[in-house]
C-alpha cells in the first residue's frame, strides 16, 4: 500500500491496485481457513482487504495515525467516500466504505442520499433542506461531521454564535475536529464546501478566544 501510495495512486484505482496483491497470496492454496477452522471465501477475504487499504488510506488523508482513532465512524465515511468518488458513489461501494467505518448508510441520515444505484454525499445547504435541525443539540452527542456542516451554515452568524456553537457541541478545542476540516477542505477543493471549510479554519484561534472571553 505504502508503494501503490508513493506511486501517486488514488482515489478508486487505490482500491482496485489493492486487490491484486491480496489476491495472489489468497490464490496460492485450495482453501484458507481461520484459526478456529471457519473456512474463509474469497468474498469475505476481499471485504478484510478492503477494511485495511479503509485504514491505510484513512491515515494518510488525514495526515496522522494518531488522529484517525479519535474520528467517528459518519466523518470516516465522508472522508473515504469523497477521496474515492467524490461527491457520488455506486451505492454498492459507499454500502461497503460505510460497514468498514462502522456504521450503515441509513445511520448517516440527511448526510446521505441514496438514489437507486448512486449515493450522493449531502452538502450542508443541501442537507438544511431535507432537515434543517441537522446538527443542533438534541439527546444525544452531535456527529463531528453534522457538527462541521452545520458550522458553515453559520459562517455569516458571526463569531460569537460560531465559537458558542462548536463550544456547547464539544468540538472547539478537539484536534480531531479541525483535522477533519482541515482534510475534508483540501479534498473538497475548488468547492464551495471546501472553500467554506477554509474560511472556517482560518478563524479557528479566533473562535477560541471569543469562548474564553464569554467564560
Amino acid at each position: 500500500l505504502e508503494e501503490f501510495w508513493d506511486s501517486g495512486i488514488r482515489a478508486a484505482d487505490f482500491f482496485m491496485a489493492a486487490i491484486g496483491p491480496g489476491l495472489e497470496a489468497f490464490s496460492r492454496y485450495d482453501e484458507v481457513r481461520r484459526a478456529d477452522g471457519r473456512r474463509v471465501e474469497v468474498g469475505e477475504f476481499l471485504d478484510e482487504v478492503r477494511k485495511i487499504v479503509l485504514e491505510f488510506a484513512l491515515e494518510r488523508v488525514l495526515g496522522a495515525k494518531a488522529g484517525a482513532g479519535a474520528v467517528d465512524g459518519p466523518p470516516q465515511f465522508a472522508l473515504l467516500t469523497l477521496w474515492a468518488y467524490g461527491l457520488e458513489a455506486p451505492s454498492d461501494e459507499a454500502r461497503k466504505i460505510a460497514q468498514s467505518t462502522g456504521v450503515s448508510l441509513p445511520e448517516l441520515g440527511s448526510l446521505v442520499r441514496v438514489e437507486g444505484e448512486k449515493t450522493r454525499i449531502q452538502k450542508a445547504r443541501e442537507r438544511v433542506k431535507r432537515d434543517r435541525d441537522f446538527g443542533l443539540p438534541r439527546t444525544g452527542p452531535v456527529p463531528m461531521v453534522d457538527a462541521l456542516q452545520r458550522a458553515i451554515l453559520m459562517l455569516r452568524e458571526g463569531r460569537e454564535a460560531l465559537a458558542q456553537y462548536l463550544d456547547a457541541v464539544g468540538y472547539l478545542r478537539s484536534p480531531a475536529f479541525w483535522l477533519v476540516a482541515q482534510a475534508l477542505a483540501e479534498i473538497l477543493e475548488g468547492e464551495d464546501e471546501g472553500r467554506d471549510l477554509h474560511e472556517l479554519l482560518t478563524l479557528r484561534e479566533g473562535l477560541v478566544r471569543v469562548a474564553q472571553v464569554e467564560r
